[in-house]
């Protein structure tokens, strides 16, 4: 671009969306809505750790809201924002303790409850 033009904006097109199956470079395997070969929309990712997220994507990123199943037996259910946990979610880890409340860069921040297994 020359300094003083802007770039043509793509508001208001349509970007036809498609069903594929994505193999990663990481050793993911993703299956879902993608737009010009990237994850967009509903869709589910299977990392190579044996991670599971399923849920909503923006631009290939994790952006909305989704349910990570970790290969641990914890589950995190709620809002993503650019991959991470961000908003409203709830955390269940396999021994039965959980958290529910708000969470920032994966992280409980705020305002939130914390309850354990064991009473």
């Amino acid at each position: 671009l020359v300094p003083g033009e802007t770039k043509p904006s793509n508001a208001g097109k349509v970007r036809p969306r498609t069903r594929m199956q994505l193999e990663l470079p990481n050793g993911a395997k993703y299956e879902g809505e993608t737009v010009e070969g990237v994850a967009e929309g509903e869709g589910h990712l299977r990392f190579a750790n044996g991670d599971v997220y399923k849920g909503e994507f923006i631009g290939g990123t994790m952006h909305g809201k989704g349910i990570w199943s970790y290969n641990t037996g914890d589950v995190y259910s709620g809002e993503f924002a650019n991959g991470l946990a961000n908003g409203h979610g709830k955390f269940q880890s396999a021994e039965g303790d959980t958290y529910e409340g708000e969470y920032a860069a994966n992280k409980p921040h705020g305002k939130g409850l914390k309850t354990f297994s064991s009473g």
